[in-house]
């Protein structure tokens, strides 16, 4: 559905409570962004293929391949939609260093969140329950590394619009959103999510609250 003149929303199905995403298609003039994929699923690709060709597109008209950040539900189908369309796929730097850590070796993270939820008083006889509870969607995630990685204040040109990437930290430690100053195009991802799960940030080591972080950057997208 074209929303506004050259952006296409999709609706892309999740299996849970939220029945649905919705990811972006941006048209260009040498090629068309998409933000956000959706899981990797028959059900999800198939929404996506099929949204495309009413919208008269194809795979291969999908030039970039934007994520906001690395979670299954909007990193899920990038690796199959690379393959289709040879995309280049974007990622923000700090959910890039994430990667492995989520969807490849998941010792050390799953070590970091039992420490967490130890020290925050939680039931012994809960963490363990806790601790593995995002291993499930690792079913609906085929992994590849960014080829364009994306930092707070960089641009990505479709046409004649340009998009600058604002960091946005919370909802996920390096999440992004994108914005477009002169038609007021914003792409939120999981910022304004309706249930906000927060998460824990691990960087060198270390456990930070990122609630703080997250209201700051909050403000300044609002600004």
């Amino acid at each position: 559905m074209e929303i506004v003149q050259g952006v296409h929303q999709i609706k892309v199905p999740l299996p849970g409570a939220v029945d649905h995403m919705n990811i972006y298609l941006i048209e260009g003039t040498q090629g068309n962004l998409l933000i956000d994929t959706g899981f990797d699923t028959p059900e999800a690709f198939g929404a996506l293929r099929d949204a495309l060709k009413f919208s008269g597109f194809g795979f291969k008209d999908i030039t970039v391949i934007a994520a906001t950040h690395a979670h299954p539900t909007h990193y899920g189908l990038v690796d199959k939609l690379k393959q289709m369309s040879g995309a280049k796929v974007a990622l923000g730097d700090i959910e890039a260093k994430f990667i492995d850590s989520r969807y490849g070796k998941n010792d050390l993270l799953l070590k970091q969140v039992k420490q967490l939820l130890t020290a925050n008083g939680v039931p012994e006889s809960e963490i363990t329950e806790l601790t593995e509870a995002s291993m499930a969607v690792k079913q609906y995630t085929s992994v590849v590394k960014p080829d364009i990685i994306l930092k707070d204040g960089d641009k990505i040109t479709v046409a004649s619009s340009e998009f600058k990437i604002i960091l946005t930290p919370g909802h996920s430690p390096g999440h992004i959103c994108l914005y477009e100053p002169k038609r007021k195009l914003f792409f939120s991802g999981d910022i304004y999510c309706r249930i906000y799960f927060l998460t824990s940030v691990f960087t060198h080591n270390r456990v930070l609250t990122p609630w703080a972080t997250f209201l700051n950057h909050w403000r300044r997208c609002l600004s």
